[in-house]
């Protein structure tokens, strides 16, 4: 692209500072207005910040499942600088914003040229009005959703710019990182997933680094919800990141879906099954020693308990040896293969 003249870039120039300074009057304006109201959601957050503060870290956003707690941890330092408050809430999201209309820009650069880059990255500091509504308000991991998909579009070009491992572990944990933060990344990255294999089937050749990042992004979250004693799976963990990997690495038609098909219905029927047996199981318990004196279901129940805890283990022990032998097997397969091509 020819370079412009200075008169020209000049106005340039000046048309982005205004958009910049029209984009802050709206925010300033949705904070004071009925708009900016603070919310249930908003309160949530802080209260997570405010615990991160004192090391009382989650792997989730409270009472939400499918959403992470990274903006929560973003906000703790703005909280320990400025103390709480609405306005040191509300920095991250604007502030992640921000940075969505950079990487628009950065996207854009590379697909549709400086011109056309700069236009989209002003349009949506600007635009739309409800986006501007709820990313002034702090729900979570709305922001995150802006983010993360503008940020794996650029590590997706980067990938078919350049498909070295380094790049590829840079996307596989930044879809991993995503993924923890907020699950509705799943239907925009599987499309970018595809146009990266589609576009640059050499980047299969690093297909290990990105099992490896998968694995990564398990541990990040299981690590934090074991400290915090949430109830979690890491064998559901590992199928996903496996999987992200393979979708990453040559796509949909890689996955064996009977296997998922069985993963699914133990985790649907799991809980189920296991919260009806052990009901069952302490009613027969309570029956039948209803009349039995105290100090003799003491006596024995201490050493039976023995006996429970260590079946027990043997059985959670057995099942998590199998999950990291499969990991060992298939960077086994894969250097066998990748030895003999």
């Amino acid at each position: 692209m020819a370079s412009r003249s200075p008169p020209a870039r000049a106005v340039v120039v000046a048309l982005l500072a205004a958009v910049a300074v029209v984009g802050v009057v709206f925010r300033v304006w949705v904070y004071r207005h009925l708009l900016g109201t603070p919310n249930a959601d908003e309160a949530v957050i802080g209260l997570m910040a405010r615990h991160a503060l004192h090391g009382d870290l989650t792997a989730f956003s409270w009472g939400t499942a499918y959403g992470g707690p990274q903006e929560a941890y973003l906000t703790a330092p703005l909280f320990w600088l400025f103390g709480s408050s609405w306005v040191a809430l509300r920095l991250v999201p604007i502030a992640l914003n921000a940075l969505a209309c950079g990487l628009t820009w950065l996207v854009g650069r590379r697909t549709i040229g400086e011109p056309g880059a700069v236009t989209a990255a002003a349009l949506l500091w600007i635009w739309p009005p409800y986006t501007i509504y709820q990313l002034v308000h702090q729900s979570g991991f709305y922001a995150s959703n802006v983010v993360y998909p503008l940020l794996l579009m650029l590590l997706a070009l980067r990938v078919t710019e350049r498909p070295v491992a380094r790049e590829v572990a840079l996307f596989g944990l930044v879809l991993g990182l995503a993924f923890w933060e907020t699950s509705q990344i799943v239907p925009v990255a599987l499309g970018i997933v595809a146009w990266v294999v589609w576009q640059q089937p050499r980047a299969l050749r690093h297909a290990p680094i990105g099992i490896a990042a998968a694995m990564v992004g398990i541990i990040t979250w299981s690590t934090l919800a074991w400290w915090r004693g949430l109830p979690t799976s890491e064998s559901h963990g590992l199928v996903a990141g496996l999987t992200g990997a393979g979708l990453a690495a040559a796509g949909p038609h890689v996955l064996l879906w009977d296997g998922w098909r069985k993963v699914l219905i133990g985790l649907v029927f799991s809980s189920a099954l296991g919260f009806g047996g052990g009901l069952v199981i302490m009613t027969l318990i309570s029956r039948v020693f209803f009349h039995a004196r105290p100090e003799t279901i003491r006596r024995w129940f201490d050493k039976l308990q023995m006996l429970s805890a260590a079946f027990m283990a043997f059985g959670h022990g057995s099942n998590d040896g199998q999950k990291f032998i499969g990991v060992f097997t298939i960077f086994a397969m894969w250097v066998s293969l990748w030895d003999n091509m």
